[in-house]
């Protein structure tokens, strides 16, 4: 355990392959994260609230639980490497991230918390095919790009507020379990929602929905 150590800018892991349990190393003032040869950490990896610029996983195929990215105001470059399996929550918020892509992971067994990235202009899912839990991509001002790649379950419920969106196309996007909130997008035009099942979806009054589920009522909290 690292955590909340204002001394270590520089974290290498060397040869290590393997970690069953945790690297919990948020709350710093690391600048470098090298994987090195790492390609598995059976719990949570935790760098949130460091000072880092840029980040690669190199060959970590997968995190068992939780992936905290968070309040790394600084960060720039996201580049995902081998990885492919996120078993609880990935959390990205509060970066300065311009594109924020998933590159060959296909699972996220928790949720994908990407909420109040002021640069990001795109997000793309690309290989993931699931996301158990929630996908919250609101407050992200400059978002204009929305690419659902492979993603044909979100477990709860997605959001994705307060964005340039114009057009937002699900794709192959068949299930959700909760919620479709595309609200507060003043640029928003289209949704093509390409007959995905989900409770409703909320979205602004003059937003043209394609094959979408019903519009939420007001008791909704949309």
């Amino acid at each position: 355990m690292l955590t909340e150590n204002a001394h270590l800018h520089t974290l290498g892991l060397g040869s290590l392959q393997i970690v069953r349990g945790s690297v919990l190393a948020g709350n710093g003032a690391l600048t470098s994260v090298d994987m090195a040869s790492l390609k598995q950490v059976g719990m949570t990896l935790d760098l949130h609230r460091n000072n880092l610029t840029h980040l690669s996983l190199g060959p970590l195929r997968l995190v068992g639980a939780d992936l905290l990215l968070q309040s790394n105001d600084a960060l720039s470059l996201l580049d995902t490497g081998a990885l492919t399996a996120i078993g609880g929550d990935l959390s990205v918020g509060f970066t300065a991230l311009g594109l924020l892509d998933l590159g060959d992971v296909r699972e996220i067994g928790g949720s994908l918390r990407a909420s109040d990235n002021a640069r990001v202009t795109t997000v793309d899912f690309g290989h993931v095919t699931s996301v158990g839990g929630f996908v919250a991509l609101s407050n992200c001002a400059a978002l204009h790009t929305l690419r659902v790649g492979n993603l044909t379950r979100i477990g709860k419920g997605l959001t994705a507020i307060s964005t340039l969106l114009r057009e937002v196309d699900l794709g192959g996007l068949a299930w959700v379990g909760g919620k479709v909130n595309l609200n507060f997008n003043a640029k928003l035009e289209t949704v093509r929602c390409r007959g995905v099942v989900a409770t409703c979806i909320c979205a602004p009054d003059d937003a043209v929905l394609l094959d979408c589920p019903t519009r939420c009522d007001n008791s909704s909290g949309c």
